[in-house]
């Protein structure tokens, strides 16, 4: 699939929205990428995950991972998705009291090469710390990957180490709280975020 198909799934699914959003990195943006949306579907989470699994090939040797790893709630059907794809296990992490940890007797094993997977990277915080929690468990992460990336270079928490793949690039025009400018409308905001979601 070609950038406009991609983004033409995102459209009609209605994953793309527009409001007052607060961000989980506590910015706001009048702009949201809602990938449960598209997740829901099946058919849909599946081409993408081909697709995601297409452009990670392009920076690291698909044939040497052993397992994918998502976090929840996002990352949970996307790591199955690209898992099914290259034939492999899939594992996610939960958080604990704000930590990330894995659960229900399942992570991934020592000396295991892991592929890192999540919805959406703003910040890169959230895949840092999958990156890290991997580490923990004696795996080692090889590359990471995200269908849609809307991340600004100053904003990155992400080590540069890593090669990094998606399928949809999206420029969001992020404000502080502060310099809000639907904030000073008193627009009413949605914090759709998983983070904010205790």
């Amino acid at each position: 699939m070609n950038k406009e198909e991609i983004k033409e799934i995102f459209r009609e699914k209605g994953a793309l929205q527009e409001g007052h959003f607060e961000l989980s990195s506590g910015y706001h943006s009048d702009k949201y990428v809602q990938c449960a949306q598209v997740l829901q579907y099946p058919d849909s989470t599946q081409k993408l995950a081909q697709e995601l699994v297409k452009s990670a090939a392009e920076f690291i040797d698909i044939e040497e991972i052993d397992v994918v790893v998502g976090p929840a709630v996002g990352g949970i059907i996307l790591a199955y998705s690209v898992a099914l794809e290259m034939g492999v296990r899939a594992v996610f992490s939960e958080r604990k009291h704000d930590d990330m940890e894995f659960r229900r007797g399942q992570k991934p094993f020592s000396g295991e090469k892991a592929l890192v997977v999540d919805d959406v990277m703003t910040t890169g915080g959230s895949l840092q710390e999958l990156v890290d929690l991997v580490a923990v468990h004696g795996a080692e992460t090889v590359g990471l990957a995200v269908l849609v990336d809307r991340s600004e270079e100053k904003e990155l928490k992400l080590a540069r180490d890593i090669p990094l793949a998606s399928v949809f690039q999206l420029d969001l025009e992020v404000y502080s709280p502060k310099k809000c400018p639907m904030c000073s409308r008193n627009q009413p905001i949605d914090k759709p975020g998983s983070k904010t979601m205790k």
